[in-house]
């Protein structure tokens, strides 16, 4: 009996061995054919060249490297899979979250436009800059090494294009043109910080100034500092703005904390119609404020279509103080979408309305998928809490009452007081 388990292990490892012959095979059959397909030349087990009068090296390992030439081939100037340095971050969040540029300010400054960046972005993590390279490790078929390889050329002539160019001038340009608003900011702030007093600084003030684009505007209000909750109201006001814009404008009205009748008046008219961006913009204001759209607004645009929209509507909802939100939040618990589902019960736990318990056991025990019954389970655990007697509240005992007696569970809400109850009997 002890002989047989032996050779199963055999051949297992016999089997993953020859997997692992194929795969290395294949590999190396991929190489050569891609390096033919460039006219690089073998040099032992690897395979050198020029490509587009490109210097490359094909190693056996799967390793590609491609030199740079110019001021990158010297400067020290970096690109890492890691978290941003603050100093030299771009300002675009999935960019900055995954990648880390290092080297001399006047070399690194705006040098990764819109493009450079979907380049690196495009390696999903495994490109780097470094010692005048830039190095990347295949693991594909030669058609895909070949495209990899011709991508990695253009990017470097891309990165060396933008490095003849002053860098007050790179983040100049960025700063009026990316399409990220954030790079945009950035750019700006990294240019008045670094070189305030440059012709690229002055120009691109005077010219941002005197822009009909609201964005700019918007843009030179913050950087000066003055009030630019008025220039963003403006911005939300012009139904010209992009969405985008209008976001970006409801995002600064948010962090200034600015909030009055006319500006909620306003919100509302948006609120009818907008979605995406610029609907979470708009419900970030409220949310800062810890207050609600109206109770038929949101219940209405809780309902609609979009998804996504719909799981933003019911996060804001939380802090309603208004029945019509608990009910709708409840009935959201039988949505077909578990991302739906997964908001509700995240808002239901923070509202800390103990009438809903049941329902949100019901979910916890009854759904089979882990995610939603996790999100059930927390947000019961919170009602509890919220309702224990040690804060202030009488506690909702799940079956503790003997039979045939009622209970009283009262809680009130965390943000509005208004008190919640309901009788338990058995």
């Amino acid at each position: 009996m002890g002989v047989l388990p032996v050779v199963v292990s055999i051949g297992v490892l016999l089997a993953g061995a020859g997997v692992a012959l194929l795969h290395t095979r294949a590999r190396g059959k991929a190489r050569t054919h891609a390096a033919r397909s460039l006219g690089l030349t073998a040099a032992g087990e690897d395979f050198v060249g020029t490509h587009h009068g490109r210097a490359i090296l094909l190693a056996e390992d799967g390793l590609v490297d491609v030199r740079l030439t110019g001021a990158l081939a010297s400067a020290g100037v970096g690109i890492i899979a890691d978290g941003a340095d603050p100093d030299t971050r771009t300002g675009d969040p999935h960019f900055d979250d995954e990648h880390r540029i290092l080297g001399p300010t006047d070399h690194v400054a705006g040098l990764l436009d819109a493009a450079a960046r979907a380049a690196v972005d495009a390696f999903g993590g495994r490109l780097q800059l470094s010692d005048g390279q830039l190095h990347w490790r295949s693991s594909g078929t030669s058609t895909e090494l070949v495209e990899r390889i011709n991508a990695l050329v253009d990017l470097a002539e891309r990165l060396e294009e933008r490095a003849t160019i002053p860098g007050a001038d790179r983040l100049a340009e960025l700063a009026g043109t990316d399409k990220d608003r954030a790079v945009r900011l950035r750019s700006a702030r990294w240019l008045l910080d670094w070189a305030p007093d440059s012709d690229a600084a002055r120009r691109f003030m005077k010219e941002a100034s005197a822009s009909e684009d609201p964005a700019s505007r918007l843009l030179v209000a913050q950087l000066e500092g003055h009030d630019a909750v008025t220039d963003a109201i403006a911005v939300l006001i012009d139904g010209w703005a992009e969405p985008k814009v209008r976001a970006a404008a409801a995002a600064l009205i948010q962090e200034s904390g600015h909030f009055d009748a006319e500006l909620e008046t306003l919100l509302q008219n948006l609120l009818a119609s907008a979605t995406g961006e610029l609907l979470r913009a708009i419900l970030g204001i409220y949310a800062a404020q810890q207050s609600c759209p109206p109770v038929w607004l949101a219940h209405s645009r809780s309902l609609c279509v979009n998804v996504a929209d719909r799981c933003v509507w019911i996060g804001v909802m939380r802090f309603s103080p208004y029945d019509g939100a608990v009910t709708s939040l409840v009935k959201s618990l039988r949505d077909p979408h578990e991302d739906v589902i997964v908001a509700a019960a995240e808002s239901l736990g923070e509202m800390g309305n103990p009438s809903v318990l049941e329902e949100l056991i019901r979910v916890a025990e009854g759904s089979g998928r882990r995610r939603v019954q996790r999100a059930a389970r927390i947000a019961a655990d919170r009602i509890r809490d919220v309702n224990d007697a040690a804060r202030g509240g009488l506690q909702l005992v799940d079956g503790g009452a003997s039979d045939g007696e009622g209970g009283l569970a009262l809680s009130r809400h965390p943000r509005s007081g208004r008190v919640f109850g309901r009788e338990e009997t058995e």
